[in-house]
């Protein structure tokens, strides 16, 4: 299941008047189709978890604050497995998250932070599958 993240650079130019963040373009190797994209703001140490979706591809970045991205390997039902990435201004990367994957994430800055989501379906709540954040035994008070 790991191999369904990937973590990528990306381009972050430093600008006299204002930096520029680039996304990702046609010919990322990570975009395959484009279904939508959508903002979302998340507040500080605010979690939000778990989901996974079944079709869908998301590529999301965080150009302003930081967040933490957790994610659980379900193949091994004896042990939890469970991998962090942490990205945001000061860390600027593409996450890619395929199908099939359980994730959460919580907010890390002491402001809001902006994820950009682009996907490659348009969002539906059929394909997606919810679980109460106490479902997998994750410590989302470390930081």
């Amino acid at each position: 299941m790991m191999n369904n993240i990937k973590l990528s650079s990306i381009n972050k130019v430093k600008l006299e008047k204002g930096d520029l963040y680039k996304f990702i373009d046609k010919n990322n190797e990570n975009f395959k189709k484009f279904g939508e994209v959508y903002f979302s703001f998340i507040k500080p140490n605010s979690i939000k978890a778990w989901k996974m979706h079944r079709k869908l591809t998301m590529n999301i970045t965080v150009p302003i604050g930081k967040v933490k991205f957790v994610f659980f390997d379900n193949k091994d039902t004896k042990f939890y497995n469970f991998k962090e990435i942490k990205i945001g201004q000061s860390n600027y990367k593409l996450l890619t998250i395929k199908p099939n994957t359980w994730y959460g994430f919580q907010g890390l800055s002491k402001g809001l932070s902006l994820i950009v989501n682009l996907t490659n379906l348009v969002h539906d709540d059929n394909e997606m599958i919810r679980k109460n954040i106490t479902y997998f035994p994750y410590n989302w008070s470390k930081n």
